[in-house]
């Protein structure tokens, strides 16, 4: 039996961290490990144009006591 899903992951992408919280589980396209929403994609990406953020880490979290959005 699998163990339970993570519910948060923190997210690091050029210089940039946030909390996440996980909503949904794939399909994801081909070359992708995480989708995210457009206030999370803003953080990393305030103009919107590049579309995929490049070196994105993905680190799940123990636990229900996060609370989404930027770290430090």
């Amino acid at each position: 039996q699998f163990g339970a899903r993570p519910k948060y992951a923190l997210i690091e992408a050029i210089g940039k961290k946030v909390i996440v919280k996980i909503n949904d589980v794939g399909p994801l396209k081909p070359g992708r490990i995480i989708d995210l929403n457009e206030r999370t994609m803003r953080h990393f990406d305030p103009s919107m144009e590049l579309g995929v953020i490049p070196g994105v880490t993905v680190r799940p979290l123990s636990g229900d006591d996060w609370t989404p959005g930027p770290v430090g």
